[in-house]
């Protein structure tokens, strides 16, 4: 990483010998997110942009998923047991206590696997930070502005955890970072939002540290989505159990039997925090996560989106439908978190390297209908699926032999012998190639639609979150602009 930039910080209140009072030697995990949280630092100019985009795209998404598998039933579970309160559940209007509106929200925003991720490292930031940051900022009266400061500091920590562990290793041993790690950022996050004395920061990622889990065995299931409601639910929890006098392990990511410990490699094999300047990689990340982001084009596992940018540009360049053979073409690892066979449910859909591919090819896109009940049982889908193989490769099959992060090549073998190719590195949506305004909007729309909004609604509400992050509206609009209608 590469990235530089001045920024203006100050100590906050209190914060004399800040890392000693939460752990001894600067050296620390736990005390160094802690006081990397607590500084006081202005943002870069276009991080507001960025946090907006990022906020709008994450209410839209789980605007889509209501009444949705997970949603309603979350949704539904979490109202019977929980009393009124005054963050707002987006899918339906209700007000209640921020660790609930943080698991309702949070759980719809992946419902879909529609949400943004990091093309680098298996997670999505937003599902889980978004939902923690605005259930609690809009209980306590937070300035909306603050939005983007906690933001930054939840997505700095969510990838210099995960290098830390390093997230290859923890993913490969079955861990779904956005659960794991997930929960730490969030933390970071509210730590920087709503501003603890470093002790409680502490004991806050003590606690949430000690609840990580979530496997990738239930990817293609309701569980997953989950995921991302525990993790958000979890770190308010921590945060208020730590301001109450809850105690946990102030070192309890880096010490023995911790975070790092049991869930990262052997420390032979693993960076050393203390070696590589912990405090200087979080700093540089506080800026730089939008390197290291992207909104996702299509709603389906980020796996698929590079065989699916290919296979869109064969269906434009050659008539493929009718085709003898297709292989889609992957990096080592890019079949992981994937699922074979025939999907029986959307989520399994999603999963589907061969359904999605199908899809693409004959309808010329990817949308949320093409993953209704309907579409799962389309004979033409079906049809096409079986002449569909999927395999990785060290090396990809057509154009050079580099490439950074990960390819897709799609093959066809045509009827009349001859083999077209197409291949996709870089995908649609990726911060090297974002999405325009325009396709920003006509994806919050669609969201919008699925979940019931009209198209004025769907707008006002879009201005209402872009203008929240800038502090020119308010979480009272938000709320209004949710319940409309």
């Amino acid at each position: 990483m590469t990235h530089a930039s001045a920024h203006h910080t100050a100590e906050p209140e209190g914060s004399e010998g800040l890392l000693k009072q939460v752990g001894p030697g600067g050296s620390d995990v736990t005390a160094t997110i802690v006081a990397f949280a607590l500084r006081e630092v202005l943002p870069e100019r276009e991080l507001p942009e960025s946090v907006a985009r990022a906020l709008i795209d994450t209410v839209g998404v789980a605007l889509a998923a209501r009444g949705v598998e997970a949603e309603p039933l979350v949704r539904h579970w979490t109202l019977a047991n929980s009393s009124s309160g005054v963050s707002t559940v987006w899918t339906s209007g209700d007000l209640v206590s921020p660790s609930n509106a943080a698991l309702i929200n949070a759980t719809a925003a992946h419902v879909l696997d529609y949400d943004d991720i990091s093309p680098t490292r298996p997670m999505h930031p937003s599902a889980v930070l978004m939902p923690a940051i605005l259930a609690l900022a809009q209980a306590r009266g937070c300035d909306p502005r603050l939005i983007t400061t906690a933001y930054s500091v939840g997505a700095a920590v969510f990838r210099a955890v995960a290098d830390a562990l390093p997230h290859e290793f923890h993913y490969e041993r079955g861990w779904h970072t956005t659960s794991t790690v997930g929960r730490l950022a969030a933390v970071a996050a509210l730590i920087a939002l709503c501003r603890p004395t470093p002790q409680q920061g502490a004991r806050a990622l003590g606690i949430v540290a000690s609840l990580a889990a979530g496997t990738l065995a239930n990817f293609g299931t309701m569980m997953k989505p989950l995921h991302a409601g525990l993790a958000a639910r979890d770190a308010i929890m921590a945060l208020e159990l730590a301001e109450a006098g809850f105690t946990a392990n102030e070192a309890s990511i880096e010490t023995k039997h911790g975070f790092l410990d049991l869930y990262g490699t052997d420390p032979s094999r693993r960076p050393d925090p203390s070696a590589i300047d912990f405090m200087n990689t979080l700093e540089e990340w506080r800026d730089a996560w939008v390197s290291d982001w992207g909104i996702k084009r299509y709603p389906a596992c980020y796996a698929t989106h590079r065989a699916l940018d290919a296979a869109l540009r064969m269906r434009r360049a050659h008539e493929v439908t009718s085709a003898r053979h297709i292989v889609v073409t992957v990096h080592p690892e890019g079949l992981r978190p994937l699922l074979t066979g025939i999907p029986t449910t959307s989520n399994e859909a999603k999963f589907t390297m061969a359904f999605v591919v199908a899809t693409a090819l004959l309808t010329g896109d990817l949308r949320l209908r093409d993953f209704d009940d309907d579409a799962l049982l389309s004979p033409e889908v079906l049809a096409l699926m079986e002449k569909i193989s999927v395999e990785e490769s060290p090396l990809p099959p057509w154009g050079p032999p580099e490439y950074a992060g990960g390819f897709a090549v799609v093959s066809v073998e045509m009827v009349d012998g001859k083999t077209v190719f197409e291949r996709a590195d870089v995908t649609q949506g990726d911060s090297r190639s974002p999405l325009s305004e325009a396709e920003m909007t006509a994806k919050f729309r669609d969201c919008c639609s699925s979940g019931d909004l009209s198209s004025a609604q769907a707008d006002h509400l879009y201005g209402v979150l872009e203008n929240l992050v800038r502090g020119a509206s308010d979480f009272t609009q938000l709320h209004a602009a949710l319940t409309a209608g």
